[in-house]
């Protein structure tokens, strides 16, 4: 998607959607068939089990929300 942003060394396997905005740090993983919401942040080294909701940080393994921007 538009102005999308994944980092060096991330791994996005089958069936991922990276909706736009989003943003994804160095090394994330992404198991087959997840989300990751508009204009979303997943910290570096985080790896989603779970659909990552738009305008949220999460961060972590499993990767977690901790915060909602808006």
């Amino acid at each position: 998607k538009d102005f999308a942003f994944i980092g060096p060394g991330s791994n996005l396997t089958g069936g991922v959607v990276v909706e736009e905005g989003a943003e994804l740090g160095a090394g994330v993983t992404v198991i087959p068939g997840k989300r990751i919401g508009a204009w979303s942040v997943v910290g570096a080294g985080a790896v989603v089990i779970e659909d990552i909701p738009p305008y949220s940080v999460a961060v972590g393994v499993p990767a977690r929300v901790i915060k909602k921007t808006f």
